[in-house]
């Protein structure tokens, strides 16, 4: 057998050829390297995706690649010998330039009636991180003196209790890699600036929870004299929006059990007249 017609009538147990190089590409450039390159094909086409641009090396073994912008995006090569024939290899797949990053989306659960202190919030970057952009994320709250602590910080997604009632927040968050930072996003809209005040709250505990999971209603000394909620429906849900428990209840605080839930990410939402509270929890036995 001889599949790169190259005369040869042995074969060792060399690694066919392959595209060497970083999985991140920088406006700086980044070397591209064909390994095990086959004897007798001594020239390679370089072909780039989008956000890409060969700054030099092509025809070689070797080139050198920038980014122009920022995404997902691959690296091609084929290989030609003096007979023409030609070897495609296995493109790479590389990100190119800083992290994706706009927007905040948030928070969850929104503010249907309230934003109480005590109860966590979450927030979403958009778009979500892409494993291939290796960012990690920096999350702030502004003005930074007021009381508050994030109880999640997870790559693209954060989740804070604000403690100071009566005053006002904004969440901030950026995107960096070794290409560099993205510029800081913020809430906007609807929910640009965070409204705390004191009222009714759920909690959870124990979280992230393996065996049981207790939810406490709590009510601060100023609403003492407000409507608390009797009759709730609590359900479960994974990440794929299947319900995996669903139970009514009443009180002020009760367990549920968690041993027939799979470890993973899911959302506690309770439901009470038109309204609907919807909480992180993570399982792990």
């Amino acid at each position: 057998m001889d599949p790169y017609s190259s005369g040869a009538t042995s074969t060792n147990t060399s690694r066919a050829p392959y595209i060497s190089g970083s999985t991140l590409v920088c406006s700086s450039g980044s070397a591209f390297t064909v390994s095990s390159l086959p004897s007798l094909y001594d020239s390679v086409k370089w072909i780039v995706d989008t956000c890409l641009n060969i700054i030099s090396g092509q025809g070689a073994s070797s080139c050198t690649i920038a980014s122009t912008g920022n995404g997902s995006s691959s690296v091609n090569a084929t290989l030609y010998n003096i007979n023409g024939d030609s070897i495609s290899l296995p493109q790479k797949t590389v990100w190119a330039g800083k992290p994706l990053f706009d927007s905040i989306s948030g928070p969850s659960p929104p503010y249907i009636y309230k934003g109480c202190t005590g109860q966590p919030y979450t927030f979403w970057a958009n778009p979500a991180r892409d494993p291939d952009s290796q960012s990690s994320y920096q999350w702030m709250v502004v003005p930074p003196y007021f009381d508050y602590y994030f109880q999640y910080q997870n790559y693209d997604w954060a989740t804070i209790v604000f403690n100071d009632p009566y005053d006002y927040y904004q969440v901030l968050a950026r995107a960096t890699n070794a290409c560099g930072a993205t510029n800081w996003a913020f809430t906007t809209g609807e929910y640009e600036y965070i409204a705390i005040m004191d009222c009714y709250y759920f909690s959870m505990y124990p979280n992230p929870a393996s065996d049981y999971l207790t939810i406490t209603l709590n009510v601060p000394d100023t609403d003492k004299d407000i409507e608390i909620p009797s009759d709730l429906r609590i359900q479960i849900i994974d990440n794929a929006g299947i319900i995996c428990y669903s139970v009514n209840k009443s009180g002020d605080s009760f367990t549920i059990p968690l041993n027939n839930l799979k470890d993973g990410n899911y959302i506690v939402s309770i439901t009470f007249g038109n309204n609907i509270e919807n909480l992180p929890l993570i399982i792990k036995h």
